[in-house]
């Protein structure tokens, strides 16, 4: 083969991958901003009380625990955390 039939056949399998690499460029940025808005979105579907019968669930400013003691919805309660018990209001 010449060296002008060698130039030929790199810029052939060249240029397939420079467009690989065109398409990537954009792929990387929209496929991290979806990452992104998923991780924020999940923490806050996940702090949301199940659905259960009033005075069942206990809401606290750190997150929600089942109620150790039901009782009427408002009413004082408290979960257990790694650090003690914390306060909160039943829902």
């Amino acid at each position: 083969m010449s060296a002008s039939g060698l130039v030929s056949l790199a810029v052939a399998t060249t240029a397939p991958q420079e467009k690989r690499h065109a398409m990537s460029r954009f792929q990387r940025p929209l496929t991290l901003a979806a990452l992104v808005v998923v991780s924020l979105l999940e923490p806050v579907a996940a702090q949301a009380p199940p659905k259960a019968p009033p005075g069942t669930i206990c809401v606290t400013p750190q997150g929600w625990c089942p109620a150790v003691k039901p009782g009427p919805p408002g009413g004082p309660c408290a979960c257990q955390t790694s650090n003690g018990w914390i306060q909160g209001v039943l829902k």
